[in-house]
């Protein structure tokens, strides 16, 4: 909701009869993720996965747990938003788009 374009997403979404919101969550918690789906079921017609940490650094300066944080917020959250959808009956889903980028 801090988006610089946020609101503009949610008037012009609004006008065509569409509910569009954020979540905040740790979504390397499986129990976070599976409760929000829950929740939020049958309603859910899409969801747009781009969260993200940041964690860069020089190679020699990389260490297990920056990188599994990092994978965490990506990887995982989008295993476990799909286990959770699997899971729960939602007719009217329509997308499930996931975005994501790396480098070294």
């Amino acid at each position: 909701q801090n988006m610089p374009n946020w609101k503009e997403v949610q008037r012009i979404a609004e006008e065509l009869g569409i509910k569009v919101s954020q979540v905040v969550m740790d979504g390397s918690q499986q129990d976070s993720v599976g409760e929000w789906v829950k929740t939020n079921s049958p309603n859910i017609a899409g969801f747009i996965h781009s969260a993200g940490i940041l964690r860069d650094s020089m190679v020699h300066n990389q260490s297990a747990e920056k990188f599994d944080d990092v994978w965490a917020a990506k990887s995982r959250a989008a295993l476990f938003l799909h286990e959770a959808l699997e899971r729960v009956e939602n007719p009217n889903l329509k997308f499930f788009w996931l975005f994501s980028s790396g480098a070294v």
